[in-house]
């Protein structure tokens, strides 16, 4: 990659004294133990990538298509080595000797078509360890090096390149490797107690670099083989390579014991990974409303120097170049998701009015494009918002059919209302209920707003909830008010209108009148046999009221509304006919039920004869009198009837037992029953 040097010539006068800016020898020795020690935050993952990108470089270089082999392993001795292998050419002796022990001096920093250009990066071994190798095949000669940290005349190790031994070989390239430190340990973050090992953070990182490469890689570790992945879909705009890549995974059990896949490698960062060559340097946070396919990640392939990049290669430097850059990357990967989800839009806005209202179409309902999985949301950006404010701007009972709506007789259009989008926003809204009820007419809603999109008045015709709703003064039991659930408004109504509301929920005949109510609220309290239904028409009058004895969480407020649906026999706050009918029901319930449970028990007990329990199976409640036979002998006492039980009452306490139904019954036989009665 070209660095951006640049020499600026200089014009002085030829009598001015002058030397150069440069350093003396223990200058250069700290310069180079900072360029090796200092500008790696993580000196494993630097190791992992400067000789993984100079192994690309030189294949790319020679035009070598086999992959770069990289591996972690373990000897015979116990020991971890990480290794990188390319198959270019190598290099000579003098080669190894300026390439790997002189600093800046690169043969890739004019030119763009390599990743590496610094000439730092060749070094890195020594920011993780004193000691690494360097094996060259050049030339049918096969070389071995020893790169050594030590020594120095100014306090400062410096790195030596020692030759160790030469052969013979077919083979060309450069292998580099070193012994990874298997003692080291920390905790994997300040949160967990998990201690991780240098040669797990090679793994990771290993893996890491290999998954958002494009470069032909294949990694050993430990025998498990991982390549370079798929890139699922890949195209190119303005110069940026926008690509779909697979994500490595691996099969694991959830707590539930089903087989799931998780991908190997934790992506913290759910962005866009902004890539130069195969290094990974900034991310692009997608909007909301897209969703990744499954186990894949996506990538932007920047051209190699279009960015600037620190030594280090650790992010982006903070320059209005690359700012620029990042811009250009952007923009060509929305050029990408646009044409993704065009065919997605397909409906009008009408269209997506009717489907949002009518399926209750909510931004949960997704579409799967090549890139991402798109909520509607997403799809129709503003124009999805506005159908989504009419939806909760319309009452329920109106979004049941969205067509034949009434229509404005100047314009045509249908009238859509402009409900305030504030604390009133549920009274409003059960205004525009009652109004189209009242009124037989047919109107949608919408959250107010400051300007509405052309969608919206191109279809529709818009009028103000304030300017609309005028209701006239009304005589007679006809007091409208609005009705709580949970503390929400479910709409204004009249009590005949609460009524027939009541009455559809529990799928009963609705009444036309308020006497015709009067009568099926008769019938209901006296005859009623469904404990649900008569819980609908048991209201509360605050709404702090609820108890057990009223309709969970439902409750009226307005006085007027209140006293006329008492007229017409609906229950408040289990005051009425309703709650001592469901009360009664319930009671009935519980003795059926406490009933079968004891019969149940004493058809398991030895102490009765077939008999006995024959009959008590045929007559249920002839139960009862064991149950209380046996619960007068359990209660008895000694003459006196202040000392503690007698004897035969303390034993059958312990071994009859017919009262719970998680309690079992003691197994006694009729002889040892008999025994025990005889107890005193």
């Amino acid at each position: 990659m070209k660095t951006q040097v640049k020499a600026t010539p200089i014009i002085a006068s030829d009598n001015l004294q002058v030397s150069e800016m440069s350093m003396d020898d223990k200058g250069r020795d700290m310069a180079t133990y900072f360029l090796r020690d200092k500008i790696y935050s993580n000196k494993i993952q630097a190791v992992v990538r400067e000789y993984l990108c100079n192994a690309i470089d030189e294949h790319y270089k020679h035009g070598v298509t086999k992959p770069i082999e990289a591996k972690l392993s373990a000897t015979d001795d116990n020991e971890v080595v990480f290794s990188v292998r390319d198959f270019a050419q190598g290099l000579s002796d003098d080669g190894v000797r300026k390439i790997f022990g002189m600093y800046f001096r690169s043969t890739k920093s004019g030119s763009n078509d390599s990743i590496g250009g610094f000439g730092v990066g060749s070094k890195a071994g020594h920011a993780y360890t004193d000691t690494f190798n360097i094996i060259s095949h050049f030339e049918g000669v096969k070389t071995s090096y020893s790169c050594m940290l030590g020594g120095g005349d100014h306090g400062v190790p410096v790195g030596h390149i020692y030759k160790l031994d030469e052969c013979s070989t077919d083979e060309t390239g450069i292998e580099i490797n070193l012994l990874v430190d298997t003692n080291n340990k920390e905790r994997e973050s300040r949160y967990s107690a998990r201690e991780t090992t240098d040669s797990e953070k090679f793994k990771n990182e290993m893996i890491a670099f290999l998954q958002f490469a494009h470069s032909p890689i294949k990694l050993d570790i430990y025998g498990a083989e991982f390549k370079t992945p798929n890139h699922r879909k890949s195209c190119e705009v303005d110069g940026f390579t926008i690509s779909v890549v697979d994500m490595f995974t691996k099969e694991e059990t959830n707590y539930r014991g089903d087989k799931v896949k998780r991908n190997i490698v934790s992506d913290h960062n759910s962005g866009v990974k902004v890539k130069m060559g195969d290094v990974v340097y900034d991310y692009i946070q997608p909007d909301y409303g897209m969703t990744l396919l499954d186990h894949t990640a996506i990538t932007i392939t920047a051209p190699i120097g279009s960015f600037d990049i620190p030594i280090s290669r650790e992010g982006l430097e903070d320059t209005e170049r690359n700012k620029k850059t990042l811009s250009r990357a952007k923009a060509a990967y929305m050029k990408v998701l646009e044409q993704d989800v065009k065919p997605f839009r397909n409906l009008s806005f009408t269209q997506l009015v009717d489907k949002y209202v009518e399926d209750s179409l909510s931004e949960f309902r997704t579409a799967k494009g090549s890139f991402y999985t798109y909520n509607m949301e997403y799809i129709y950006g503003d124009v999805y918002e506005m159908a989504k404010s009419i939806w909760e701007a319309t009452p329920d009972d109106l979004v049941e059919e969205t067509k034949d709506l009434t229509k404005d007789a100047n314009t045509g259009k249908p009238i859509i209302v402009s409900i305030p989008n504030n604390r009133a926003f549920d009274t409003w809204k059960s205004k525009l209920d009652t109004w189209c009820k009242l009124k037989g007419v047919k109107y949608l809603g919408i959250k107010e707003s400051k300007g509405y999109g052309q969608e919206i008045t191109d279809c529709y015709h818009i009028v103000k909830a304030k300017s609309t709703f005028k209701f006239a003064p009304v005589k007679g039991n006809t007091n409208t008010g609005t009705v709580y659930y949970q503390a929400r408004s479910i709409g204004s109504y009249t009590a005949l209108a609460l009524h027939n509301y009541l009455r559809k929920e529990c799928n009963l005949l609705a009444a036309k009148t308020l006497e015709e109510a009067k009568k099926q609220n008769e019938r209901l309290a006296n005859h009623g046999k469904n404990v649900d239904h008569l819980n609908r028409f048991i209201l509360s009058e605050t709404k702090g009221g609820q108890t057990y004895r009223c309709s969970p969480h439902r409750h009226v407020a307005a006085k007027g509304l209140i006293k006329d649906l008492k007229e017409i026999g609906i229950d408040f706050d289990g005051r009425g006919k309703m709650w001592h009918r469901k009360e009664k029901i319930r009671l009935d319930n519980q003795n059926k039920s406490m009933i079968g449970n004891y019969v149940d028990k004493y058809c398991e007990m030895e102490i009765l004869k077939k008999r006995t329990k024959k009959i008590i199976k045929k007559n249920p409640e002839k139960v009862l009198r064991l149950v209380e036979m046996f619960q007068r002998i359990k209660d008895e006492k000694i003459d006196d009837g202040v000392t503690p039980l007698s004897l035969r009452a303390k034993v059958l306490r312990e071994f009859h037992q017919d009262r719970y139904y998680y309690q079992s019954a003691k197994a006694l036989t009729r002889s040892q029953l008999k025994q025990i009665l005889n107890l005193k």
